[in-house]
């Protein structure tokens, strides 16, 4: 076994310090503080001789930690899970958290986990789940007990929980059908329900659209809902960081009474949208329309404004484009748009990604030429040879449009009295 003056050595090395910082004892990490404890895993995590002792200490640590937290949000558990050495805005902690060996003693059989899952609040327990996933410390068992548990509380989940929670388990690959259904059936719940800080967010529904597709579930209630909200949302002014109109999209308050605006759509959540209407098979040719004019909307404002809608320009310009192509949605003007957005920062992208957006122009032209010649072309015929059936027009649909459907789904739900509301 390695002594504990080499392990103190290998931290002196791994810290670049000039000072030994001994490994301490398990009795120890109790006493420690939050900060402590993360400094620990930081010079713990390029180390491979560590007593297993430690890991196991820190991750009851890090699981008391979470029993004491009483979160209102998502964001709550960032601030105490301290195996995560940097915050991020979507709880992303790959590459920047503790030692896969962290989490092997968090969810072991009979580890602090599972041991105390009754104790934790659910939105604590998503946020561990997404945490195992991003470590890729998936172990099947522990994530289909947390789902059974999660199942019956699914409405005290805060929004951007109910979106990760089903995004933990597609990433993971961990199939569970029956949570699916349920929160499917909440989130339709919430979005008939007033503009409250349950309703959903952006962020929120690409998270649903993402799972859902993963895990090759379609359900046609639930897409039809979650379409009219996005639509919805799209109403919000995108040329503001955050979402100001509370009747669009409410605002959260974390667990120390700060408010938390919503974030406005950006063109990589859309594209995560409209991959997964593409791999459902379900390309919603109106809805493809409404981003569309979205995002014409959004690439004409401000530099400021614009590059915070397109994010990285590498990849969400030619994605977007070759999404429209494989949904036979050719859009002219959007096509535009997306050309001389890559444009103007031809110098931000790959080689590759000009490339595929290219090819996805070359099919919008191609798509045009073929609409022109049919219009040029002679008026197809009415009536066929003899024993054939006369070709007739198909009627317009006169059904309202998705936009105006979202606007008066919005005026009805503000207009719900408490006691509607409480119903």
């Amino acid at each position: 076994e390695t002594s504990e003056e080499q392990l103190a050595a290998e931290v002196e090395v791994a810290c670049g310090g000039s000072e030994v910082q001994p490994m301490p004892r398990e009795n120890d990490i109790g006493q420690m503080t939050r900060r402590e404890c993360q400094n620990l895993l930081m010079r713990m995590r390029p180390l491979v001789h560590v007593p297993l002792p430690v890991y196991q200490s820190l991750a009851k640590r890090a699981i008391q930690e979470l029993v004491n937290c009483e979160p209102r949000g998502f964001s709550d558990c960032r601030e105490v899970a301290f195996w995560q050495f940097n915050s991020r805005a979507d709880g992303n902690t790959q590459g920047s958290c503790a030692d896969r060996r962290f989490f092997e003693a968090l969810n072991a059989d009979g580890g602090p986990f599972l041991t105390r899952l009754a104790e934790l609040h659910p939105i604590c327990i998503v946020y561990i789940l997404c945490s195992l996933q991003q470590a890729f410390c998936v172990v099947n068992a522990v994530f289909n007990e947390a789902g059974r548990f999660l199942a019956g509380r699914c409405s005290q989940l805060d929004r951007d929980s109910l979106g990760r929670l089903p995004w933990a388990f597609a990433a993971a690959n961990v199939q569970h059908p029956g949570l699916f259904h349920i929160i499917g059936q909440e989130c339709i719940r919430r979005c008939n329900l007033k503009e409250s800080e349950l309703s959903l967010s952006p962020r929120a529904c690409q998270d649903l659209f993402f799972a859902y597709s993963r895990a090759k579930i379609y359900d046609k209630a639930l897409v039809e809902t979650l379409l009219l909200r996005v639509v919805s949302l799209f109403d919000a002014d995108p040329s503001k960081p955050t979402i100001q109109d509370e009747a669009i999209c409410a605002a959260t308050t974390d667990r120390r009474g700060r408010s938390v605006q919503p974030t406005p759509f950006r063109l990589g959540w859309l594209v995560a949208i409209c991959r997964a209407l593409v791999q459902l098979r379900h390309s919603d040719r109106e809805f493809f329309e409404d981003v569309a004019d979205f995002a014409m909307f959004c690439l004409s404002g401000t530099r400021e404004a614009v590059d915070r809608f397109i994010g990285n320009a590498s990849a969400t310009l030619p994605q977007i484009a070759v999404l429209y192509v494989r949904a036979q949605v050719f859009r002219p003007d959007f096509f535009d748009a997306l050309k001389d957005a890559a444009v103007r920062r031809k110098h931000m992208m790959r080689e590759k990604d000009l490339k595929d957006l290219w090819q996805a122009l070359q099919e919008q032209r191609r798509d045009e030429e073929k609409e022109e010649r049919k219009r040029m072309g002679p008026a197809p015929r009415k009536r066929g040879a003899m024993g054939r059936a006369i070709i007739e027009e198909a009627e317009e649909d006169s059904a309202v449009p998705r936009s105006e459907r979202a606007q008066l789904h919005r005026m009805r739900l503000q207009a719900m009295t408490d006691e509607e509301a409480a119903a």
